[in-house]
């Protein structure tokens, strides 16, 4: 991040060298950053800290989006995923109901069949 805060106001440093001007801190119990800049020259320093933290939400919000985009992504392949399951689910569902439907129609055949049998007196 601070190569492009080195880049964007045209400094002829390193990155430890601005560093060493750079100070951050979070206040407790809040979402908030302090970025704090120290130089000779007081716009020079106010240039600095109001760069270092354009440039951190200009990452940070690329970053999010990246994530959202990941997010998103990941979310249609497990629908996909579950879709498929889904179908073959049903498929094997109406299977099932098949065999069970024909079965149950032979056992009623065999039934109905079996009370048409006459009834011979045995003979020894």
């Amino acid at each position: 991040m601070l190569e492009q805060v080195i880049s964007g106001l045209g400094l002829n440093m390193t990155t430890e060298e601005l560093a060493k001007h750079i100070n951050t801190r979070i206040p407790r119990e809040t979402v908030t950053i302090k970025v704090m800049a120290d130089d000779n020259d007081p716009k020079m320093a106010q240039r600095l800290a109001n760069t270092v933290a354009q440039t951190f939400m200009e990452q940070n919000r690329r970053l999010s989006v990246g994530n959202l985009t990941t997010s998103k992504e990941t979310l249609a392949r497990q629908i996909a995923k579950l879709s498929g399951d889904i179908d073959t689910t049903a498929q094997q569902v109406e299977r099932l109901r098949t065999i069970v439907s024909a079965a149950m129609a032979r056992r009623r055949t065999r039934s109905s069949c079996s009370s048409f049998r006459p009834s011979y007196p045995r003979t020894r």
